[in-house]
């Protein structure tokens, strides 16, 4: 990903171009790119981070347990 670290918000990405195991792509947004999107962006910046979906875990019964 090449970025310009003096500008903000979405005119900071200048290019990318994802190598990854789906396929290379230059248009769209594969999931790696997002994810650095995301906490370059908003994550960083945050004192903590809550755990997605937590609430899953009171849901699923899991096997190994018994």
């Amino acid at each position: 990903m090449l970025i310009e670290n003096n500008v903000s918000g979405r005119t900071g990405i200048i290019e990318y171009c994802c190598n990854c195991l789906v396929g290379r792509r230059t248009i769209g947004c594969c999931a790696h790119v997002t994810t650095l999107v995301w906490y370059l962006g908003w994550a960083r910046h945050q004192s903590s981070i809550p755990t997605p979906a937590a609430f899953l875990d009171d849901v699923i019964i899991r096997e190994d347990d018994e």
